[in-house]
């Protein structure tokens, strides 16, 4: 399969029509007549626009091509500029200067490009996660948010750097996708292969570890558009979080749903069954081979990432010892690894600790989330085993949970900024 995101080409400029109801020039025109030529244009099966008249008007020249109609969502919409309203090319490119400058600013009430950011690639992500991965798919919209999707898929920070040059629009391809077991979807863009989850917002998993989801409420709504990732866990889930796990994957988040299931292999599947109905990320079970076999079938053609759990990280050898087991910790978390990998699991969950040693077992395609994350200083709590974010990455974890750290700090906020920051770091090294 592939998917592509294009920009429209160039537009008529008219300041006596609203900005959203420009069409396309002739020189606009002209370009898409020819890249509707293009042999990868027939093989399309399906492709979406935004809602703004150039951005169908480019679909439209595909679709005939391809011989398919055009489906348009509203939410993959250029940034919201009617604050200010038209602005000669000059004025326009200086204020496009500030808004991917300072993308946690709003530039004289335009919509801020975080935001701009959050709401094309949920929509762009949502429709990936229902999408027949067999099917060619193109996305057709704007250049500015078709620029902060590149950023969100490749890890990079927002900046103009990576915009499209000045005039109108240039057709640049700015997104490529294959399937993966590991995370449900996989992207490049022009570089090869890249996990979706290469920038820090995606690999941050906040640990709603709360005793009634008021409290989880307010977490996230205070955290905002800053965390995309949540686990719930046993002490929320049975507080009514589970009815709240399937509200936070409608909203756009993705929630890991660590209940750690573990029992015969028909109770085992059954309890897969309805998981994946609820439309959540992840979800873990303890890393038994018979009950990851049946797991795996389970949730077979679903985007359901399972996670195999490997040794808790409060355990320490004594603790494996008094649990029976004739490994050290290090030697069973190994071995789980290969036995997840070999039941065709979508990721491991392990120490940092055993991250690099892990990653070798089961290669770069399955997720390998850790947690015990904590940031330099802070209270190891019941963790025995812990990783600050900047080693766990560079070990080889490519999700991070943290809990405490952010949920129990006195500004959740400015605690998970100070993390992502972190992690970008990492990242960017």
């Amino acid at each position: 399969m592939f998917g592509i995101y294009l920009t429209h080409p160039q537009v008529r400029i008219d300041p006596a029509v609203s900005v959203p109801q420009w069409g396309l020039s002739e020189l606009g025109e002209e370009r898409m007549r020819a890249t509707a030529k293009q042999p990868w244009v027939r093989l399309l099966g399906r492709i979406l626009a935004s809602g703004e008249k150039k951005a169908i008007e480019t679909a439209r020249f595909l679709a005939d091509a391809a011989g398919i109609p055009v489906e348009t969502d509203e939410e993959m919409g250029e940034n919201d500029r009617s604050a200010t309203g038209f602005l000669p090319p000059e004025e326009f490119e200086k204020a496009a200067d500030q808004f991917f400058a300072r993308p946690g600013e709003s530039f004289k009430g335009w919509e801020r490009a975080v935001d701009a950011q959050a709401r094309i690639s949920r929509a762009v992500f949502q429709v990936l996660d229902r999408h027949d991965p067999a099917v060619p798919i193109a996305f057709i919209g704007h250049g500015g948010v078709g620029t902060l999707l590149k950023c969100r898929m490749t890890g990079t920070a927002i900046a103009r750097s990576t915009d499209q040059p000045p005039g109108g629009g240039n057709l640049p391809s700015v997104l490529r996708i294959a399937p993966s077991h590991a995370t449900g979807r996989r992207w490049s863009s022009g570089r090869g292969d890249l996990d979706m989850s290469t920038s820090a917002r995606d690999r941050l998993i906040v640990g709603l570890d709360l005793p009634t989801v008021s409290e989880a409420e307010k977490i996230v709504s205070t955290l905002g558009e800053e965390v995309l990732f949540y686990k719930i866990g046993y002490q929320l889930a049975f507080a009514g979080g589970l009815d709240f796990a399937r509200d936070l994957a409608a909203s756009g988040k993705q929630v890991f749903l660590d209940m750690k299931l573990l029992d015969i292999d028909n109770t085992v599947a059954k309890g897969v069954e309805n998981i994946v109905k609820m439309g959540v990320s992840m979800l873990t079970l303890h890393a038994y081979p018979k009950a990851m076999k049946s797991a795996v079938e389970a949730a077979r053609g679903s985007n359901l990432c399972l996670l195999g759990v490997t040794v808790l990280t409060s355990m320490d050898e004594q603790d494996v010892i008094d649990a029976g087991y004739e490994y050290d910790p290090h030697s069973l978390v190994l071995r789980r690894a290969e036995q997840a990998r070999a039941a065709g699991m979508g990721g491991i969950v392990c120490s940092a600790e055993e991250a690099a040693a892990v990653r070798k077992i089961i290669g770069g395609d399955m997720a390998l989330v850790t947690p015990g994350i904590r940031p330099a200083g802070a209270e190891k709590g019941d963790q025995k085993r812990v990783m600050t974010p900047a080693d766990a990455l560079r070990a080889g974890s490519s999700h991070l949970v943290v809990g405490r750290p952010i949920v129990a700090a006195p500004d959740p906020l400015a605690a998970s900024r100070a993390i992502l920051a972190e992690m970008e770091s990492a990242l960017s090294r």
